[in-house]
């Protein structure tokens, strides 16, 4: 869980900049885009991962929020508290 990691986005991400991602090659990484969302597993980790490289320079034309599936999870058990 720790190696995948959710992008929360406060709107539509620019298209081109989607399109782009989703077509780089990025090895063993995988990205999937799900509205406001970008799904992301870094499959050795995200410190090396180009993907993330890719993804931090990417203009997405929106504000976002990165975290690890574990800290998602928990946040969600502390919703339903």
């Amino acid at each position: 869980p720790k190696n995948l990691h959710v992008t929360f986005l406060d709107g539509e991400p620019d298209k081109a900049a989607v399109e782009d991602l989703e077509s780089a090659e990025t090895g063993p990484d995988r990205v999937a885009f799900a509205g406001r969302e970008i799904y992301v597993l870094y499959d050795n980790g995200m410190g090396r991962s180009e993907l993330a490289k890719r993804l931090g320079k990417a203009k997405l034309g929106v504000t976002a929020t990165d975290r690890n599936w574990n800290t998602v999870t928990k946040l969600l058990e502390m919703c339903d508290a």
